[in-house]
């Protein structure tokens, strides 16, 4: 069982790897520069999303959750189409780490994911350690390990079953 002091590892490493996700769904949109990226979010949306922004939030800034979503949807894509994107960075983190050796919270990833019995155990911590006054980030927390164990491709219902949401299924 991992300690209360290690979670913050866990939360590390999302941080890496929510902007390496929002660059593959840029990218996969087809907008390898940021202009078109930020025309079309505009058109969609009728939201305005800078470029700046958009590249500090690539760069490592963490964006608020109504931007994301304008990003999100301004780009064609659902909710579903970026944690499939997150979890492939983290994918990536995780065998690259584990490969150097480096990051023990790639390890902490890497076990949660392949343990259900762990996942629980944290899970449970977690949920205790909050007790009645979650934040937003502490449910936010709560959700993705429960996403863990689920495969990439496996249908929650969110998206019929469909593809990217690139390909104008969102």
């Amino acid at each position: 069982m991992y300690r209360r002091d290690e979670l913050p590892a866990l939360a590390k490493l999302l941080a890496r790897a929510i902007p390496l996700a929002l660059r593959r769904l840029r990218d996969r949109a087809g907008h390898k520069s940021l202009r078109p990226a930020v025309e079309a979010i505009q058109r969609a949306t009728g939201h305005s999303v800078s470029r700046a922004a958009i590249s500090n939030w690539e760069r490592g800034t963490m964006p608020q959750i109504d931007s994301v979503l304008f990003f999100l949807f301004g780009l064609g894509f659902t909710f579903r189409d970026f944690q499939d994107a997150l979890e492939e960075a983290l994918d990536e983190m995780t065998e690259a780490s584990t490969r150097d050796d480096e990051d023990p919270a790639a390890a902490l990833l890497a076990r949660l994911r392949k343990d259900r019995d762990l996942r629980d155990q944290v899970r449970d911590m977690i949920a205790v350690g909050a007790g009645e006054d979650q934040t937003v980030e502490t449910r936010d927390l709560l959700a993705y390990l429960d996403g863990l164990g689920r495969a990439p491709a496996e249908d929650d219902g969110n998206n019929g079953g469909e593809g990217n949401g690139a390909n104008g299924n969102a």
